[in-house]
């Protein structure tokens, strides 16, 4: 995936990660003169305009929704929009790691650090469910731990519309290894999708 030197406001400094549903950017807000993270999902070729129309219409519906909360364990949203055919979301930068990359690098956790962790993912989503708000794609690799140990839930408002522009080509909506049986079969989801645990 190509990427501008510049999106929206927000200058380019260097590629933090990538997968399925985009790329992560390091980027600078020239405006207030932080580092914010850029997630860009390339629109699929095969899109009608009518189509990327819709599809921003309702990315930037559910980035508003995300913006909204305001939860210490929920990464803050700043901006979100179309720019070179790149949807993308603007987002708190967080100092620190993916939970995915603590636990395949083999990090034992002591039990006060896992009792603090789920105490916090706990948090976040109780107060995003109340909300109404369902993230669909809760996983290791989105939730981050700062430095210090404090646990922040990444990707809320983005997940949903970022798979959206696969559909085209087929797609699954969702990460497989994580989709709660609702999610498998259609269904609507509730707040007990984001809590949904496989035994595998």
């Amino acid at each position: 995936m190509d990427l501008p030197d510049q999106i929206g406001r927000f200058r380019i400094k260097r590629v933090l990660g990538s997968g399925a549903m985009g790329v992560v950017c390091l980027a600078e807000d020239p405006v207030l003169g932080r580092e914010v993270a850029i997630k860009a999902i390339q629109l699929h070729p095969g899109l009608s305009e009518k189509q990327i129309v819709e599809l921003r219409q309702r990315f930037e519906t559910e980035a508003r929704a995300a913006a909204k909360l305001a939860h210490p364990n929920l990464v803050t949203i700043f901006d979100a929009g179309l720019e070179q055919e790149n949807l993308y979301i603007a987002m708190e930068f967080v100092e620190g790691e993916g939970l995915d990359s603590m636990l395949e690098g083999g990090r034992q956790l002591a039990p006060e650090e896992i009792s603090q962790l789920v105490g916090q993912l706990a948090s976040a989503l109780d107060y995003a469910h109340a909300d109404g708000i369902v993230h669909r794609d809760i996983k290791p690799a989105n939730v981050l731990v700062s430095r210090l140990g404090h646990v922040k839930i990444t990707d809320f408002g983005v997940a949903r519309q970022a798979a959206s522009t696969q559909t085209a080509t087929g797609a699954m909506i969702g990460t497989p290894a994580y989709m709660s049986p609702e999610q498998v079969t259609g269904n609507p989801v509730s707040g007990a999708s984001d809590q949904f645990c496989s035994e595998s």
